[in-house]
């Protein structure tokens, strides 16, 4: 269906930092609305954790691109491939508003010995590392701590990246997992060994490597 381009509205100009779901949210509706936006993102492209986190097997980026192309049919502007300009910087540009949508990419820690040894690394960096074909294969036997769907993707993902073999242990129950019934089961469908009930105190580390 063809778009109308709205009325621009005189006076306003918004910046959003961070071209994830919230970003490209807010930049479909200011555009929509007929206020000149700008995206500003630090990766190459828009997309935010579901792009560089999620795995392709979950959201396809062909459903993300969609989202992004409506966006940008209302005349959106999009800044990838380089840090935001500071808040002051985008006053003295001209932004009346600004927002900051920068998203959950702080990932988790153990906070456990051995947690920082050689070989261990948080589910965020391994997910973003292979959707961005940093890492494409693994070797050896792979152990993922978490029983939510973070550890499910990773786990999941881990698989098709050739690991030997996948065990993912976590604190709750069986029944009680946090990803559910359903990522649980495809994950033993996909051959990875499930340890319920099972809380981590220490990774043990030979020469700093786990």
């Amino acid at each position: 269906a063809s778009i109308k381009t709205p009325a621009k509205v005189e006076g306003k100009r918004v910046a959003i930092i961070g071209g994830g779901p919230t970003g490209i949210a807010a930049a479909y509706f200011c555009g929509r609305a007929g206020i000149e936006t700008t995206i500003f993102e630090r990766e190459s492209c828009l997309g935010g954790v579901p792009r560089h986190v999620i795995p392709s097997f979950r959201i396809a980026n062909e459903a993300i691109e969609k989202d992004i192309a409506l966006m940008e049919k209302y005349g959106v502007e999009v800044k990838c491939g380089a840090p935001a300009p500071s808040v002051d910087e985008l006053k003295k540009q001209g932004y009346t508003h600004i927002l900051l949508a920068v998203g959950a990419w702080k990932p988790g820690k153990l906070n456990i010995p051995g947690g920082d040894a050689d070989g261990v690394m948080a589910g965020i960096d391994f997910m973003r590392q292979v959707n961005l074909h940093e890492k494409k294969t693994l070797s050896g036997k792979v152990v993922v701590i978490g029983g939510g769907n973070i550890g499910a993707d990773v786990a999941r993902t881990a698989v098709r990246c050739g690991a030997e073999s996948v065990d993912l242990y976590c604190l709750e129950a069986y029944d009680d997992m946090p990803m559910g019934e359903e990522d649980r089961s495809e994950c033993e469908r996909d051959g990875i060994t499930v340890h319920a009930g099972w809380g981590q105190t220490e990774i043990v580390v030979e020469d700093g490597k786990c």
